[in-house]
């Protein structure tokens, strides 16, 4: 080869190297974000005596959920599940208080040994809790009155009630959803004379969590709570 040529070879090289390194690199392909949904619960059960909170969450991307996350509620790590929820968690003997900061955190497993994946943190609180206050767990309604009323206090409406015999045959007797009042009334022809009922009330909207963290549209945790009461009739 000519020296002229092996010039214009080397001029080239140089021209291609010195712009390879001020062209910007090409972006990568962005990550959709990942979309949420799913509940956080109080549970107090007066009938046996324990309580528990809960978390119950759908995890995807692009309609598909996502398995091998780091989830945790409570600093506790949920478990991957089966069913319309992909993970979750159940922690007992928690009674939660007013304003206390409930938590989940939702991260990806690290490639590097000692790497660090970004989190995606959720936070809410419970701004009021209800409580039922007639008629008293374990507590004896007559037969002879024309109904059983249900009051409470605390929470945020709308409120449901449900009213399930326990002795047997066991089934469902009443319910009413859409309660906006904190009082509900059950007519008494919807219980018989010597069986035991579980009344439960319960309120599937008390709040809702603010995400630390960009997510999906339509993403959404909503706090829920529920109370358990056993009565008998006589």
């Amino acid at each position: 080869m000519c020296p002229k040529k092996k010039t214009i070879c080397a001029l080239t090289a140089l021209l291609l190297i010195s712009l390879s390194s001020v062209l910007p690199a090409e972006d990568p392909v962005p990550i959709s974000p990942l979309f949420v949904r799913g509940v956080v619960g109080f549970e107090n059960r007066l009938d046996r005596g324990v309580s528990w909170i809960y978390l119950n969450a759908t995890i995807q991307r692009g309609g598909v959920p996502v398995p091998g996350l780091v989830v945790k509620f409570q600093d506790q790590l949920a478990e991957e599940t089966s069913g319309p929820y992909n993970y979750g968690i159940t922690i007992h003997g928690v009674v939660p208080a007013v304003g206390e900061t409930l938590s989940v955190t939702i991260q990806s497993k690290a490639l590097a040994p000692h790497g660090h994946a970004p989190v995606l943190a959720a936070t809410c609180a419970f701004t009021s809790l209800f409580h039922i206050t007639a008629p008293a767990n374990n507590g004896h309604v007559a037969s002879t009155l024309p109904e059983l009323v249900i009051n409470w206090g605390g929470g945020a409406a709308p409120y449901v009630v449900e009213v399930n015999r326990v002795t047997p045959p066991s089934k469902k007797v009443f319910q009413e959803a859409g309660i906006r009042g904190t009082q509900c009334r059950v007519p008494m022809r919807y219980l018989a004379a010597g069986c035991e009922y579980l009344v439960s009330l319960r309120s599937d909207n008390m709040g809702h969590f603010t995400f630390g963290g960009v997510v999906a549209a339509g993403s959404e945790i909503k706090l829920r709570e529920m109370e358990v009461i056993r009565v008998f009739v006589d």
